[in-house]
């Protein structure tokens, strides 16, 4: 059987300021919470057009019929 240490390993103290390695831990964690919200928001706001009657693909492929006339068909 192994021998346990008896000794303290001292700890921060709760409501010490954050150090600088939190600091950017919390605000990197802030960034991606962020960038979550606004992904789920246009994600609810396309799907709302959707509903809408809103065809985003077919948007996008009269962008490309719109850009290939334009470029090929001079």
């Amino acid at each position: 059987m192994t021998a346990m240490t008896t000794r303290i390993i001292p700890a921060r103290p709760y409501l010490a300021p954050p150090t600088a390695m939190e600091k950017l831990l919390l605000s990197s964690a802030r960034l991606l919470e962020a960038s979550a919200h606004r992904r789920m928001a246009r994600r609810q706001q396309v799907a709302e057009r959707v509903a809408e009657g809103f065809d985003p693909v077919e948007r996008r492929r009269g962008y490309a019929v719109d850009a290939y006339r334009s470029s090929s068909l001079r």
